[in-house]
């Protein structure tokens, strides 16, 4: 199967999609992504990628086509002109490729119009488009403060429902975008899949992992260690763990990750937080060995709850407890798991007093494994691949059947 594949993000940026990419080219696929210029999340370009550079690269079987993409910056404006650079290069772009791929995917996160290359393409070689949705628009507006109201939140929500009208076929990260989708613009059911995302596995990652101690973590020293790992944006309203770490001293938080709220939580945090800025993937489960818990935090946002971060999914593939201060789908995964407590979103009482909980809690290593059986079960990287295989085979095949190849 050839497959051209769309998202404005791609690595160096912290998103899996390349694993996905270059897991499906393992398995035989010819892929080639057009994606933007990395600079997520900190809206800087990321060195080596300036001035032209690296435009046309092939990385472990993956073919890559980059167009400009103004960087994110800071700010709305900027903000702006990065979400409507990206649609509009890739778009001119993706009109000058050949009509020999079998399918499109769109792997769907903010801003939704990154779906307008593939479309475009799409429409013209009537090559069928599977839309990956991860991030619900314009639901995820409210949460960067746009009101339902306003003419942007109208405007994006015209724009949304006819991006997702025009996919083939939909597959959602969350049961709960399906009512979304069906209640917000009558898209049938039936043209929609669950599929969570997938965790790479901590275990595998393990050989790999330097030592923390080279980057100063904390060693073992009786005290109880809570790690987050991922982006540290508004969305994750880490201001509820500088609350509830006040309340609990002897308590140490290790904050791995950037984002734009990373030096308001630098000069807010107490003794007790420590931070290590973004580190590659394969450090990471020596981190996450040396944790008695593993945080997700969310703003209380109606959309924002609807989603499952991918870290949840790592945290269980590590068989560590997972402490939640989220809402929805987060507080309805750790609790079916039984692998931790999760309380409302923005509570920081709440919080403590779920790591309180934990804490004297006998049946931590239960919860652990109970974490990461429940990630073998729904969230690991085969099991995902075999699902997005078949689907991307069957409407390249349907493709195929109609056009007599």
């Amino acid at each position: 199967m050839k497959l051209l594949l769309i998202s404005q993000y791609y690595a160096p940026e912290p998103f899996c999609i390349h694993e996905i990419c270059e897991a499906l080219a393992a398995r035989g696929h010819q892929i080639t992504v057009l994606t933007g210029i990395p600079n997520y999340p900190m809206g800087r370009v990321y060195p080596g990628y300036r001035l032209r550079k690296h435009r046309k690269e092939e990385i472990r079987g993956v073919q890559l086509m980059r167009v400009w993409t103004v960087p994110r910056k800071s700010g709305k404006f900027f903000r702006m002109l990065n979400y409507f650079s990206y649609p509009f290069s890739a778009g001119i772009r993706a009109l000058g490729l050949d009509s020999s791929y079998d399918a499109v995917m769109v792997y769907q996160l903010s801003p939704v119009i990154m779906a307008w290359p593939g479309i475009l393409y799409s429409r013209k070689n009537r090559t069928p488009l599977l839309l990956y949705c991860l991030d619900l628009w314009p639901a995820s507006l409210v949460a960067a403060d746009i009101r339902q109201d306003s003419l942007i939140y109208r405007a994006f929500h015209k724009m949304s429902r006819n991006i997702y009208k025009k996919a083939d076929r939909i597959l959602v990260g969350s049961p709960g975008f399906t009512g979304y989708l069906r209640d917000e613009f009558r898209i049938a059911e039936q043209r929609i899949s669950v599929l969570p995302q997938h965790a790479e596995d901590m275990r595998d990652l393990a050989g790999d992992a330097e030592d923390p101690g080279k980057k100063q973590a904390s060693e073992r020293d009786g005290t109880f260690q809570i790690v987050f790992a991922g982006n540290l944006g508004k969305a994750q309203n880490l201001d509820i763990v500088l609350d509830a770490a006040k309340l609990l001293p002897d308590v140490v938080f290790h904050i791995i990750g950037d984002g734009s709220e990373l030096q308001h939580l630098k000069a807010e945090a107490g003794k007790n937080i420590r931070f290590y800025g973004r580190l590659p993937e394969k450090d990471l489960p020596v981190y996450f060995a040396k944790a008695d818990a593993l945080l997700v935090t969310l703003q209380a946002d109606p959309a924002l709850s609807l989603t499952l971060p991918v870290k949840v999914q790592t945290y269980m593939s590590a068989g560590k407890p997972i402490l939640g201060a989220a809402n929805g789908e987060i507080s309805r995964v750790i609790r079916e798991a039984q692998c931790g407590f999760c309380g409302n979103a923005e509570d920081a009482a709440e919080l403590a007093e779920n790591i309180r909980k934990l804490m004297e809690n006998e049946h931590r290593a239960e919860m652990g494994r109970n974490a990461r059986q429940y990630y073998e079960t729904h969230y690991s990287k085969k099991q995902f691949l075999d699902v997005l295989e078949q689907e991307l085979e069957e409407i390249a095949g349907i493709h195929r059947s109609h056009t007599g190849q």
